[in-house]
Formats: C-alpha cells, structure tokens, sequence
C-alpha cells in the first residue's frame, strides 16, 4: 500500500528545497491511492488497531419479556423462573467488564376493589451465577446478589381512603457495571432479576405481586 510522506520543519534545522518538494511528489505519485487506510491526522494508523474481539456470541445478551408473572415469594426468588440472560464470556482478569441493565413494571397485591390492601414491601435485586455447560444446571444456591442493584419500595403504607387505591404500582430499574475484587473468567456467565415481598397476608383480594415488561441486558467491554 502507497503511503504519503509528510516531512516536517522542526525549528534550528536547515531547510532545503527538497523538503518541500518531497513532501508534494510523495503527494502526487500516491494521490490515487491515498485514502482513510493511510492517512490519519494527529491519530494512530488503522492497521495498528487489532480486529474486534467481542463478537455479540459471546459478548452480549439481551431479555425482552413482556410476560406478566406474579409471586407471592417472601425471599428472593427469580422472577417467572426463568429471567435470566446470558450465557456471554468474562475474563475481569483481563480487564473485561459487564454493563448490567434492567428494568420491569410491578404491582402490589389488591385488584383494585379491596378496602384493605395490603401494606406490601416489595424488593428487587440481580444476581449472577456461573454453570460449567448451560442455564439449566442452575440452582439458586448458584447465584451471587449484586448487592449495589438491591432496590426497595414499600407501597400502601396507609389504609387509602377509597377501594380504587387499592393497587399500587412502580418500576425497578437500574445500571450496574460488574467487576468484582476477585477475577472471573468464564464463558457461561449469567445475569437474573430476583424479587420478594413483605405483606401478603393483609390482603383480602389479589395476593399476589405482578411483574411484567422485563428487559435485561448484559454487554461486554474492555476497560
């Protein structure tokens, strides 16, 4: 590949002719072959740059649920058993990082018509598991909570005045960039949306929180 030749005046050196029309000559002869492969201004050569690496295989997953589940889990329990992403590939010894993403719609127990709804704390939180072939040898015990995404909300905390308040309703989301202390170098990396909840038994209708419009994304990136 023709290249272009650039030559500099540096102050204290003695110039000549030739510096200048050397300059435009390498200029000439290349002008049909110059192009973005070997001209960079004040930036690095293409050719420098390694080829992409992470490949969306291995290196992204992505969750669109629009599924309505509903759960009466008093300790944290995957949603609809199954929201989950992956498997991608992590090596964070490597400097590799995750971008966790997700989010969903909640409501709390009560169809709208109960006098008494119920007083219901409810939490969400992800969590990350590692399985040596795929998903499905996954137990619970398996999952480690990202302690940073827990988040709380604690709906109908007084009796509403009318029976239309009767159900409540919010939204969890949240951005979490995963790099642990200790390394991890897996290529069956897995990301879940876990939830539970707190009140169910003062309700008289609808005992159950629902869940639903899931996304969960995981993407890779090098720090």
């Amino acid at each position: 590949m023709s290249r272009a030749t650039i030559n500099e005046a540096t102050e204290g050196d003695v110039m000549d002719v030739s510096t200048v029309t050397g300059t435009a000559s390498s200029w000439t002869t290349v002008d049909s072959t110059v192009n973005q492969e070997n001209v960079r201004d004040e930036a690095i050569d293409r050719r420098l740059v390694a080829a992409r690496t992470i490949t969306p295989a291995n290196g992204r997953s992505i969750r669109t649920d629009a599924t309505k589940y509903e759960h009466t889990d008093t300790a944290f329990a995957l949603v609809g058993s199954n929201a989950k992403v992956g498997a991608v590939s992590i090596d964070t010894a490597a400097g590799e990082m995750l971008r966790i993403r997700a989010s969903c719609y909640f409501r709390s127990p009560g169809d709208g018509t109960d006098p008494h709804p119920p007083k219901t704390v409810i939490s969400f939180v992800l969590g990350y598991a590692t399985a040596a072939t795929s998903e499905t040898g996954l137990t619970h015990a398996d999952w480690t909570t990202l302690n940073h995404t827990f988040r709380q909300t604690k709906l109908n905390n007084t009796t509403p005045a009318t029976s239309s308040e009767g159900r409540n309703a919010g939204s969890y989301t949240v951005t979490h960039y995963f790099s642990p202390a200790s390394p991890v170098d897996t290529s069956n990396f897995y990301v879940g949306l876990f939830v539970k909840g707190v009140g169910y038994e003062d309700s008289t209708a609808g005992t159950k929180i629902a869940v639903d419009n899931i996304h969960l994304s995981c993407m890779k990136f090098v720090r």
